[in-house]
């Protein structure tokens, strides 16, 4: 069950300063003015709670400059999308504005909006934890989306169950879990963390890997946070992390090493 701004609120203030804290690298200048990113935060949460499909992506930044993605599942956004795709936004909603003449397409959402992708032109960590928490509580779906998948699988064993390919995919690239260059993980890691702190379960598929809720209590940003620093998030801990992920994804703590 989502919660009401009162509840969220409540919620982010329960953390502290944990956020700045834990997310040292995320410069206190980047975080900017706090009333204004707790505002956005609750707008990202609340649309992402409410997504008009049911379903949230996951995925790098290639998949908010797709532009069949996008027309397909729009954006979730707190504070508008970022400068870089605007122009794009613009464009698809021209496009969509007019379907709306169609028939049946009166209710037709706007791009930006209950959208499936996350893009905010403010983004900060705060922020992505509201995407995950907003769509775990409404329970939602989220499907992990990469335009390689398909060409990568082709050239493996026609036999191979999905499990396989998507274990032999993951481990062909790792820097979709850990940025070698910045000796870091990435947010995709962030947010599988998310997924299995509140009780999500992968589902493999040939088309894609997707995560299905389960009951599982209460999730919070403090949770969250609790679940980030143990897992090696925060300490930037690879060796663990990876034992996590490997669990949670193929339930063996050596699949990813």
């Amino acid at each position: 069950m989502p919660w009401n701004s009162m509840q969220f609120m409540d919620a982010v203030e329960a953390c502290g300063n944990r956020y700045e804290t834990d997310n040292s690298w995320y410069t206190k200048e980047k975080w900017g003015d706090q009333v204004n990113y707790m505002l956005n935060a609750w707008k990202l949460y609340y649309r992402a709670s409410t997504s008009a499909l049911g379903t949230l992506l996951l995925g790098g930044a290639k998949i908010r400059e797709d532009p069949t993605l996008l027309a397909s599942f729009g954006m979730t956004s707190g504070s508008g999308t970022d400068d870089k795709t605007l122009e794009l936004v613009k464009r698809l909603q021209a496009k969509r504005t007019g379907l709306r003449t169609a028939p049946g397409m009166s209710d037709a959402p706007k791009v930006v909006g209950p959208g499936s992708i996350l893009s905010d032109r403010n983004w900060t960590p705060l922020l992505n934890d509201c995407y995950i928490l907003g769509g775990t509580h409404g329970g939602l779906e989220f499907h992990l989306t990469d335009d390689t998948v398909d060409a990568e699988f082709a050239r493996m064993a026609p036999q191979l169950p999905p499990t396989h390919k998507w274990l032999a995919f993951l481990k062909g690239h790792p820097e979709m879990l850990w940025d070698e260059n910045a000796n870091a993980p990435r947010v995709l890691s962030r947010e599988l963390i998310g997924l299995k702190t509140f009780g999500y379960q992968p589902q493999f598929f040939l088309q894609q890997l997707s995560f299905k809720p389960t009951p599982s209590g209460a999730a919070t940003f403090t949770g969250y946070l609790d679940a980030l620093a143990a897992s090696g998030y925060t300490g930037k801990n690879r060796t663990l992390l990876v034992e996590m992920l490997s669990v949670f994804l193929f339930g063996n703590v050596g699949a990813l090493r």
